[in-house]
């Protein structure tokens, strides 16, 4: 091959390789929930980052009150972290309570204090807890304004509450309770209602590894 086929050979590769898109990953969530109230979780949002990319998923999935649940989140890139967010109803009014899927020292650390401790209004797009459930719903319903709202929200929320996606979470359940006579009903984390079941998905890859051993020998 003369010089010149070489270099284009080599122009071609490295086109090829430049162009390539990430690989795509298939974040797989083994979990167990128990909704205090026996109201489905709904309008699930999905988020995860890593290597400078994000990735906002409106899953369609609705989860029953309780049992053992998978969620699947389909990204371009090697996530690093990751958040689920789903909203519950609630039997005393017609608000709607926040169910967040994080990491477990976030959620010890969340426990009986007020949403507004947990997220600043002062972080980059919070939205309370009466205007995030509303966004979410307006998001699943195809508004584009509102999936922006959401993803801002997950973006600002606090980099300690990020889970590893490939390792264990909690699930935790943002609800208004009354306050002493005189006070104003606010939001706290009232309980930890799920766990990430880490154990079921790397025996799932590990049969999958010996079916594709098998396969070829």
């Amino acid at each position: 091959m003369t010089m010149r086929g070489l270099m284009s050979l080599f122009a071609a590769l490295a086109a090829l390789t430049l162009g390539r898109p990430a690989a795509a990953e298939a974040l797989t969530y083994n979990f167990w929930l128990n909704a205090p109230e026996r109201y489905p979780v709904t309008h699930l949002v999905m988020y995860a980052r890593g290597a400078g990319q994000d990735d906002v998923f409106l899953s369609p999935v609705t989860l029953q009150p309780s049992g053992t649940f998978q969620l699947t989140h389909q990204v371009g890139f090697d996530a690093e972290r990751a958040l689920v967010l789903g909203i519950t109803e609630r039997d005393k009014d017609d608000r709607w309570d926040i169910v967040m899927f994080t990491n477990g020292a976030f959620a010890a650390s969340s426990l009986n204090r007020s949403y507004s401790e947990v997220f600043s209004a002062s972080s980059p797009g919070y939205l309370s807890h009466g205007v995030l459930p509303v966004k979410m719903q307006e998001a699943h319903a195809g508004d584009a304004v509102s999936l922006e709202a959401v993803t801002a929200f997950l973006r600002g929320t606090p980099t300690d509450a990020y889970f590893d996606p490939h390792a264990g979470f909690s699930i935790i359940q943002f609800s208004i309770v009354q306050p002493p006579i005189g006070g104003v009903p606010e939001p706290v984390t009232l309980a930890l209602i799920g766990l990430g079941l880490v154990g079921i998905a790397p025996r799932q890859r590990r049969r999958a590894e010996r079916t594709t051993s098998a396969e070829a020998a």
